[in-house]
């Protein structure tokens, strides 16, 4: 419903799209988000191993319920928020790849399943381990039409998981779809943190006419492929920032270096760096240092501000990194060597 923030997909075209995109199979885990009236599920039902639906609207839900029945979709029902029931699922799936049964046994459902959502329900958030071991043959995905109003929020979640899922596609609002498929010079906050654990890929640009009621903006279909040579995510930084203007690149360094930071350090580099997107990532960096208070040999914070500025300039060079960069300049493995040259003051 409109009150949910829900403007349903009525292009049967970009349903079907979508349903490719993510690529059901025997042996996938897919849970879908806000699925309305049933037109992806009924794409995906029954082509995987599991198949989750999670709808905020007790309503359509009871309906979608009514349909798996008589359409015999091996599909669980879940009433509740996502933002909510999500990580206790993903935790309930993984648990599952690895043995450990639920639902009295009975994974994956072989019928409609309704399930409400419990207040207490297990909603563990622990640091995710993108290259978390996968149990044979499984793979996790989530898919869905998301509310604009939930899209940052979900984008966290998500990367905040015990077990990050394979492959996201998302309907979502065009502009933020390209902010986090954003490059530079156009890097962002947003961009920065989602592209530590996924690739982001634009498949579709849907115009708001393809919904009922339409939106007041167009919207687009983003495919998010998980990582596997980076450390495990933590807390996130989902926020958009304006950008600055272009600046001088640095020279390109060797790839190897890509990926090698933690990602408390990473995320915490991405705050430092982004805070003022228009001025340039040693005066960001010089103003993280004197906000923290931390320092060391090469940057004493208790130095003139000079000196300071001086240390800062000299251990950018040494990674091959401009400092008179805006933080749109930047790229992923440079947001990493930054990561790592600045770690002890940074932490």
């Amino acid at each position: 419903m409109k009150k949910l923030g829900q403007h349903f997909l009525k292009n049967s075209g970009v349903v079907k799209t979508i349903a490719r995109s993510i690529d059901p199979k025997a042996g996938d885990i897919i849970i879908e988000i806000g699925p309305g009236h049933g037109e992806l599920s009924a794409q995906l039902a029954n082509r995987t191993d599991a198949f989750s639906v999670i709808e905020k609207d007790e309503r359509l839900a009871e309906e979608l319920r009514q349909r798996a029945t008589r359409e015999g979709w091996g599909i669980e029902v879940v009433s509740g928020d996502a933002l909510e029931m999500l990580p206790a699922m993903i935790r309930k799936y993984t648990d599952a790849r690895h043995g450990i049964t639920f639902n009295d046994g009975n994974f994956p459902p072989k019928q409609s399943v309704a399930t409400k959502y419990q207040p207490h329900a297990e909603r563990r958030l622990l640091h995710a381990t993108t290259t978390a071991p996968r149990a044979s043959g499984h793979t996790l995905k989530i898919v869905g039409n998301i509310p604009y109003y939930i899209t940052g929020h979900l984008l966290r979640i998500i990367s905040e998981l015990d077990c990050a899922p394979d492959l996201c596609v998302f309907l979502i609002q065009e502009e933020v779809a390209e902010r986090i498929a954003a490059q530079p010079p156009r890097m962002n906050r947003l961009a920065a943190s989602i592209q530590f654990w996924a690739r982001p890929e634009i498949i579709l640009h849907v115009p708001r006419e393809d919904f009922a009621p339409p939106p007041n903006v167009d919207s687009a279909v983003i495919r998010l492929s998980r990582k596997t040579d980076v450390a495990p995510v933590g807390a996130t930084e989902h926020e958009e920032e304006t950008g600055g203007s272009r600046s001088p690149r640095r020279q390109p360094r060797a790839s190897g270096q890509s990926h090698a930071s933690d990602s408390r350090l990473y995320y915490a580099t991405v705050r430092a760096l982004f805070a003022q997107p228009r001025k340039t990532i040693s005066n960001n960096i010089r103003a993280a240092i004197m906000i923290s208070g931390k320092s060391d040999r090469r940057t004493p914070k208790e130095t003139s501000a000079a000196a300071l500025r001086d240390a800062i300039i000299d251990r950018f060079a040494s990674i091959g990194i401009d400092s008179s960069l805006r933080p749109q300049n930047l790229t992923v493995e440079d947001i990493h060597a930054i990561a790592r040259e600045f770690k002890d003051v940074l932490a």
